[in-house]
């Protein structure tokens, strides 16, 4: 949507210098549990990228990753930029038209402010395909300049994109590495309650799962198997989340 300014807001224009490294470690949170949201749901990929993870790093999961390493791990990064393609932590972007344009055979006047929906841009079928709402890492390997340029805006883009992108992606990744290789997790949510895959989502400044995201993680034996968490005094690790109409979803892990 687009309206005409009459004042320049400030409170998008904080004075210089500003460290980006709270606001992005904000947004990293998010992103991360969006993450393991789509882990936990689509296994396949959890699998293919734990796979990806052991070829560059080894089999001892105590080994932490350096740049090069993640500069070898392709699927991770198609992970977490669909990831940060379906469910982006900043929905929108502002910005001020420097002169008179057409957005779309719409007149934008100079000085109007303009809102980008990330979402409806991040998962628009003309750029996309027909299932651009869909998770699927895999179509970042045949994603076109188009696609990349256009679609894609978790971070903003041009001069006005974010400065923290590149240390966000590499503390989430790093993460991932940490998480992925010790554990395997399995939806514990309400959402899911009804054999839902797909989270209950409130925007504000940045978006966010209402529920917050909530898994059931299993350790990873060094044979390749999977065993319980520790048993705690409500079967799930953090305590069962309530349902959607109050009541408790949890349920107590077997002996």
């Amino acid at each position: 949507m687009a309206r005409a300014a009459r004042a320049r807001p400030q409170v998008f224009s904080p004075p210089l210098p500003v460290s980006p490294l709270p606001f992005c470690t904000t947004h990293s949170a998010t992103a991360l549990g969006f993450a393991t949201h789509h882990l936990a749901t689509h296994p396949a990929v959890a699998a293919a990228a734990r796979a990806e993870m052991t070829a560059v790093l080894g089999p001892d999961t105590a080994t932490v990753a350096t740049m090069a390493d993640l500069a070898r791990m392709p699927f991770l990064d198609a992970v977490l930029k669909e990831s940060l393609r379906v469910t982006p932590p900043a929905p929108m972007t502002l910005r001020l038209a420097g002169e008179d344009q057409t957005v779309c055979g719409l007149a934008v006047p100079k000085g109007t402010w303009m809102q980008v929906d990330t979402v409806a841009v991040q998962t628009d079928p003309a750029v996309w395909g027909p299932d651009a709402a869909d998770f699927r890492p895999e179509r970042w390997f045949t994603a076109d300049d188009k696609a990349r340029a256009v679609g894609f805006n978790a971070f903003g883009a041009g001069t006005l994109s974010c400065v923290g992108a590149r240390f966000a992606e590499t503390e989430a990744k790093l993460t991932l590495i940490a998480l992925l290789r010790r554990f395997a997790f399995e939806p514990a949510g309400p959402e899911w309650a009804d054999g839902r895959v797909d989270l209950d989502l409130e925007t504000r400044l940045t978006m966010g799962p209402r529920h917050g995201v909530w898994v059931r993680p299993r350790l990873l034996e060094a044979e390749g198997g999977c065993v319980p968490p520790p048993r705690t005094p409500t079967g799930v690790l953090g305590g069962p989340p309530p349902s959607l109409d109050g009541e408790s979803v949890g349920t107590a892990a077997s002996d």
